[in-house]
């Protein structure tokens, strides 16, 4: 039941992935287990924003780059990759074994959780703001942003 729901979820996510063409991620946010949070983003734009939060839910095992990755796809694993993480896991991969791949890189990653959620939204990093600093016309920049780096300026 609960992997039924799961596999549903990720053909939505997945359909959103493909329609806004996001394939560009990094780990947001990591709570001892409880929850782990994928950002993801079309051009790897991590300085300013992310378009989509993946949250994966009592999360007990990760094989995934901890810096910058491309997916692709996620899907639930494969009986062959699920022995595969137990044996890698010695055992610690209670959940649902989720599969995050990049088939042009030919890139694998596994997240083993309970559950996974997601949220569609831009989330800006700049503080008060609505709009990236590009986006009015005369290109102003306030002194506390420079679009040579991710860095406040405070």
């Amino acid at each position: 039941m609960l992997e039924t729901r799961c596999r549903e979820k990720l053909l939505k996510l997945q359909a959103e992935m493909i329609k806004t063409n996001i394939n560009d991620f990094y780990i947001y946010q990591f709570d001892s287990g409880w929850k782990l949070v994928l950002a993801g983003s079309f051009d790897f734009n991590f300085c300013y924003y992310h378009d989509i939060e993946i949250e994966f839910i009592e999360v007990s095992f990760i094989s995934c780059p901890v810096s910058l990755f491309k997916i692709d796809t996620i899907r639930l694993a494969t009986e062959e990759e699920r022995k595969s993480i137990s044996q890698l896991s010695r055992g610690y991969n209670e959940g649902i074994a989720f599969c995050l791949e990049h088939v042009a890189f030919n890139n694998t990653f596994y997240i083993v959780a309970k559950g996974i959620d997601y949220k569609l939204q831009r989330v800006y990093y700049l503080p008060k703001r609505t709009k990236p600093p590009w986006s009015s016309a005369a290109h102003s920049r306030s002194p506390a942003t420079s679009l040579s780096t991710c860095e406040s300026s405070e």
